[in-house]
């Protein structure tokens, strides 16, 4: 009567084991879970941990490699930053490829290269235009007095105990005195702050200097790089520095293979300055033949000048003198600037339209391309000067430039000066740009001839 109690005690058992060895089959495939989860995450945490690692390496190298070069130019400075990726331009805080050369004051603030854009035109009085070219220059003098014309208010500019030049400038409530050398310093430390925003680190900088600079000029500008705590390896004449992103570039495209001497002739005017420079190249050679220059044939003058014709045409309407007016004066100049700009880029005829000019009184003229000729007819002269003696110490002639006569600088685009040397040299004047050539930036081909000889150093 007791056998189905040893029956059931039996099956009872044969389930308890196959309980068990069912429970003993779940905790192994969960343990084997965890094991794997456990493993995929220190794998995942350990190829990001070598991710992270090879970027910072990556960037390491970045910042070794990286290399600066900036082109200090009178109206504009351009920041080209050289890395494994190539030469690219250094945006600034505004995604501007230039930055303007202007220092303000106002309210306790310094506003530097192009922030004081928006500031100067209100505060004139507390703004220097032009930092570099008052490198070297005496309080006063024939050099000074043609140099402190291009400024809207000269009255910002004194001397010290030591009759030294200074910029009397109000710095919160105190008025303060700035050489040239401390403005410059100013200048360099924002172009630097901007390169950093880009760049970790100190970063090593060539500079571009105008080819007439004196040995008293270049090493104020060394002491501003010291100053500013920037790290300058190098100051470079600004048209070596053209003539080699032009040679760099050539050599890139196998042109010098053939064992052969090549010649080019550069035409660089500026904001301030026309220089002529030609260069011999070889593999692996670049040679400066001659060179010579105008300190101060550029657009800041054909800005002068069309000032006054507007000024001129303005007083006739009106009676009043925006010349004696710093702030109109200041308005006037980024008008005719405008103007000349559209002008040269092709456009027929170009509207200035100034509002409340002076004592409310607007200005409403046209500048077109015959009147800009007609205005910039007196300069010519002083085009051709620089360019023949070029070519009389190479003796050489237009044809003779095998690769080229290259345009460089903004003012370059104006079509009277393009006519006026395509007439020296020889070249087609039916022909596109009068036969004269175009190929490299021509705002930007300076700092970035500066960054590969950064590199070189």
């Amino acid at each position: 009567q007791y056998s189905w109690l040893k029956t059931s005690s039996v099956k009872k058992k044969g389930r308890d084991k196959r309980t068990e060895k069912e429970t003993e089959k779940r905790t192994n495939e969960r343990t084997n879970e965890r094991t794997n989860k456990q493993t995929n995450k220190e794998a995942k945490k350990q190829t990001k941990e070598t991710k992270v690692n090879n970027e910072a390496k990556e960037k390491s190298t970045e910042i070794k490699m990286s290399v600066i070069g900036i082109d200090v130019g009178s109206a504009n400075c351009v920041i080209a930053h050289a890395s494994r990726k190539g030469v690219v331009t250094v945006l600034n805080e505004a995604t501007q490829r230039r930055s303007s050369n202007l220092i303000s004051f106002r309210d306790g603030q310094r506003h530097l290269a192009s922030d004081a854009d928006s500031v100067a035109r209100g505060n004139y009085k507390n703004s220097v235009w032009f930092c570099n070219r008052l490198l070297g220059h005496l309080s006063e003098g024939e050099k000074f007095d043609e140099e402190i014309k291009y400024h809207p208010y000269r009255g910002v500019f004194g001397k010290d105990a030591q009759g030294r030049l200074v910029a009397t400038m109000q710095y919160g409530s105190e008025k303060c005195q700035y050489r040239p050398v401390q403005l410059v310093a100013m200048l360099l430390g924002k172009l630097q702050r901007v390169v950093m925003r880009e760049v970790k680190g100190v970063p090593d900088v060539v500079i571009t200097v105008p080819s007439w600079f004196d040995d008293r000029q270049r090493r104020l500008c060394l002491a501003a790089c010291e100053i500013a705590n920037v790290r300058c390896l190098q100051l470079l004449n600004d048209n070596v520095a053209v003539a080699l992103q032009y040679g760099i570039w050539k050599n890139k495209k196998g042109l010098f293979d053939d064992g052969k001497k090549h010649h080019a002739l550069f035409l660089d005017m500026g904001a301030s300055q026309f220089t002529c420079t030609a260069a011999k190249y070889e593999k692996g050679v670049l040679q400066i033949l001659a060179s010579a220059s105008d300190k101060n044939l550029g657009g800041r003058l054909i800005d002068l000048e069309i000032c006054k014709y507007l000024a001129a045409e303005f007083k006739a309407k009106t009676g009043n003198d925006v010349m004696t007016n710093p702030k109109s004066l200041i308005k006037l100049m980024q008008a005719a600037q405008k103007a000349k700009h559209n002008v040269c880029g092709g456009v027929p005829s170009a509207a200035i339209n100034v509002e409340c000019l002076m004592n409310d009184a607007d200005l409403n003229a046209k500048l077109s391309r015959e009147k800009l000729a007609e205005i910039m007819e007196p300069l010519l002269p002083r085009l051709v000067v620089p360019l023949k003696r070029v070519l009389s110490e190479t003796g050489m002639e237009g044809k003779d430039f095998d690769l080229g006569i290259e345009c460089v600088g903004g003012s370059m685009r104006a079509p009277a000066f393009v006519r006026e040397a395509a007439k020296v040299l020889g070249t087609d004047l039916e022909a596109r740009n009068c036969g004269l050539s175009r190929t490299l930036d021509m705002d930007e081909a300076a700092a970035h001839g500066a960054c590969p000889q950064c590199a070189m150093k």
